[in-house]
């Protein structure tokens, strides 16, 4: 087994819970304290230097509280989603990860992937779906990029891949269609997409999807930085169910469709409560609908969501 973490923010509905509004922006003491802590002390960079510096090179510098909440936020949650895997792809070599750390013991914006006040981070919901049975991923090579697909299940797996180069306005150029078949808990390389397919496309990425007896997954890839993708404006549209209440929690279903594609969708309540989502903070592609649920042991008002991506400010 591996172990493994990094550190990243909470989001700001919890943020504005332990710094006040003074000490927002710019980063400054008040972040340091609530992050740093023995026995990093001693680093030549603190963690909040680091997350800024990381963010920056992979997304853009952040202006305020809420774009570094972004854009670290996303960071932490795509640093280790690849790095989970990196590890299920070993298996059997590696046969587990031990990720550094479930959650907070007091406000602050570190290494949990869930905050003091009980709120997932980007991270939580990226790690979710790292560890879904049945995964997709891509992995850089010489030339070009590997697919793999890496599975927990007890049984066989059949079923048809398909790769399709997609752009972020919805243009879809498939490059394989082919019968695929895994033993039960394995990992193998059932793919390779070289860079020759791919000529002078800056605003694109790679989809796969494999359909299996019993079921379907998905991986989006990108093989550019994201801080070199031109994002369009999603045109996101939500229809919210009617709320309802069964076993002492309250429930509803968001219908979600986009024209172009929408990066880090996420949803929350306006009401300041603990909120249990299906998925938050995932991608859609171009003419994608997707459904969520939300649960919660408190009343909330599901025609008053808030809907936010990643062109949208995350206050």
């Amino acid at each position: 087994m591996s172990e493994f973490g990094l550190h990243g923010p909470t989001q700001m509905r919890s943020l504005k819970k332990f710094i006040s509004g003074d000490k927002l922006w710019p980063l400054n003491e008040v972040w340091e304290h609530h992050v740093q802590d023995n026995p990093y002390n001693a680093l030549a960079e603190t963690f909040v230097q680091v997350q800024h510096k990381c963010a920056s090179d992979l997304f853009y510098p952040p202006e305020s509280a809420a774009d570094f909440v972004k854009v670290a936020g996303a960071f932490h949650a795509e640093y280790l989603y690849a790095e989970f895997q990196h590890h299920r792809r070993r298996q059997p070599d590696n046969s587990g990860a031990l990720i550094w750390m479930l959650n907070d013991c007091w406000p602050c914006a570190s290494w949990s992937i869930i905050d003091y006040y009980g709120l997932p981070k980007q991270v939580y919901y990226s790690l979710k779906r790292a560890c879904r049975p049945v995964v997709l991923s891509f992995r850089k090579v010489k030339g070009g990029f590997d697919l793999y697909l890496t599975h927990n299940l007890k049984k066989r797996l059949d079923g048809v891949l398909t790769v399709q180069l997609e752009t972020v306005s919805g243009s879809t150029t498939k490059l394989q269609q082919k019968n695929v078949q895994i033993d039960p808990h394995a990992s193998k390389v059932i793919d390779h997409i070289s860079n020759k397919k791919f000529g002078q496309q800056r605003n694109s990425l790679l989809f796969a999807n494999f359909k299996y007896n019993g079921g379907t997954t998905d991986e989006i890839y990108f093989h550019n930085l994201w801080k070199d993708i031109c994002w369009p404006e999603p045109g996101l549209k939500i229809r919210a169910g009617r709320l309802t209440k069964k076993n002492g929690e309250f429930e509803t279903t968001v219908t979600l469709k986009t024209e172009k594609f929408a990066r880090c969708v996420n949803l929350s309540t306006q009401e300041d409560i603990n909120a249990y989502f299906s998925d938050n903070f995932f991608d859609m592609r171009s003419g994608e609908t997707t459904r969520i649920t939300i649960r919660s042991h408190h009343s909330f008002a599901p025609d008053k969501l808030h809907l936010n991506h990643w062109l949208s400010t995350w206050d």
